[in-house]
């Protein structure tokens, strides 16, 4: 590896992460997406103290896409980083994918809630997120799961996915006095 250039070495290292991340997700995945029940994964709730920082950290993955991030005040969250870390990185991966335009990532926090909204220029054919969910995407480049992966993580996580389609965003919205709970 040392032979290769460092801008080589970088992308190998970056898509070994990503194998490990989805090898993780996987196997954390299997059986959980086979049922209706809850807490079926183990969230490993820790105190993130600058989620301004957390979303920086993931957005060093995404720094070729150049997406812009805006926050109206840092804040401090109870939550399991892994899972929180898969949540946004999706929503960040289907923009990507599937959006158009610039990728903008807004971190909105006031008295009552924490919205971290992930939004692109595009726009989908679905009117609400469950409509979205029951639909069979057959042009997806994936498996089709990472929505609802990311819906019943959040749900666990005492949090919700909202989906606007035009402009196509979605948000992660966190009730702070359910996180608190999550203490």
């Amino acid at each position: 590896l040392e032979d290769l250039p460092t801008a080589v070495q970088d992308k190998i290292i970056s898509i070994e992460g990503q194998i490990y991340r989805l090898k993780h997700l996987a196997q954390k995945s299997q059986s959980y997406l086979q049922t209706d029940d809850t807490k079926l994964i183990q969230l490993k709730n820790q105190k993130i103290l600058s989620l301004v920082e957390f979303i920086e950290d993931i957005l060093i993955e995404y720094e070729a896409q150049k997406i812009n991030f805006s926050y109206n005040q840092d804040t401090s969250i109870t939550a399991d980083p892994y899972w929180l870390k898969m949540c946004i990185s999706n929503l960040i991966e289907n923009a990507i994918r599937y959006g158009k335009g610039q990728i903008e990532i807004n971190l909105n926090t006031d008295h009552q809630w924490i919205k971290i909204t992930i939004k692109d220029e595009g726009s989908i054919p679905f009117k609400s997120l469950k409509e979205l969910l029951k639909a069979k995407h057959t042009k997806s480049k994936g498996l089709g799961l990472g929505l609802n992966i990311v819906s019943k993580t959040l749900k666990e996580m005492n949090a919700k996915l909202k989906l606007t389609p035009n402009p196509t965003s979605f948000t992660i919205e966190i009730n702070k006095e359910k996180e608190e709970e999550n203490e």
